[in-house]
């Protein structure tokens, strides 16, 4: 909440000076809805950026921990040398190649989620014209038009939502396979290897028994499986990631629209038939017709 209270008090303190809340909405073309990156976007940068601070700090610290007890009891096992870290040397290799594979298959999320960002702005930006000009649309029997427009934007808005979706359950399913089945084979190999280690070496110790080595199976998958679910939590970030850039790409250009027409920098995309006529302003013409 403090970062965007900060947020949202310095986005005011440039929206409200030198005229920039009249020159984007008429001078400007650039931001087409300035309410929805005040409101929405903001909020949303603020919010994905504060969970993804949580997402991935507290299961890096476990991951940290974990792996350094799973190393003190590799080496117990199977001594100082260097079959001690062959079960975490396996893991990281496991989850290199998790990473790769995710991040070869992820669709494009920032520019999707920029996309529906600017789609829910429109949709918006619809309904905000129709209650501006309730009047002069009630007088001319303009309903059906606007209402046209407004099933337009929101149909645009659906197919875009539908379309990120489709593109989430094949990646959500490749997540689901490589996190669920991969990394259980992976840590059964990393929990058998300390004990195949010692009985091909003879290295065998006297307490090695039964019920030793259950312990340390039972020890170890437990830490696997909170190992794996903290890494689990910092793979699945990658998304939010993605969505974030999407989020900042928005926050940024409304920064830097602002910033550009507060100095009188302005970008007015008009259609062709009023480009010349743009064009000519300021040139005076004479003709043998004109009188005075």
């Amino acid at each position: 909440i403090t970062f965007r209270s900060r947020l949202t008090h310095h986005l005011y303190g440039l929206y409200m000076t030198n005229e920039t809340f009249y020159r984007v909405e008429n001078l400007d073309s650039r931001l087409s809805n300035a309410d929805q990156c005040l409101t929405e976007d903001a909020a949303n940068f603020c919010s994905t950026l504060a969970h993804l601070h949580s997402q991935i700090s507290k299961p890096a610290l476990d991951v940290i921990l974990i792996t350094g007890q799973l190393i003190y009891m590799s080496r117990k096992k199977a001594g100082s040398g260097n079959a001690s870290l062959a079960p975490l040397g396996l893991a990281f290799l496991a989850i290199w190649l998790t990473a790769k594979a995710l991040k070869f298959i992820s669709p494009p999320f920032g520019r999707l989620v920029a996309e529906q960002a600017a789609l829910e702005g429109e949709f918006r930006h619809a309904h905000s014209r129709v209650i501006t000009n309730a009047e002069e649309i009630a007088f001319y029997g303009g309903h059906q038009i606007e209402r046209g427009a407004l099933e337009r934007a929101y149909v645009a808005l659906v197919k875009h939502m539908n379309h990120i979706f489709k593109q989430r359950i094949f990646y959500n399913m490749a997540e689901g396979f490589f996190m669920k089945y991969l990394w259980s084979a992976v840590g059964l190999v990393m929990v058998a290897l300390p004990g195949f280690y010692n009985k091909l070496s003879g290295h065998e110790h006297k307490n090695d028994t039964v019920s030793a080595r259950t312990q340390d199976f039972v020890i170890a998958r437990g830490l696997l499986v909170n190992g794996a679910d903290a890494v689990e939590r910092i793979l699945s970030s990658y998304k939010e990631v993605t969505e974030l850039a999407g989020y900042t790409s928005r926050v940024s250009e409304m920064l830097n629209v602002f910033q550009a027409v507060g100095k009188g920098d302005y970008q007015k995309n008009v259609g062709v038939e009023n480009k010349n006529v743009i064009l000519n302003r300021g040139i005076v013409q004479e003709a043998s017709f004109i009188r005075f």
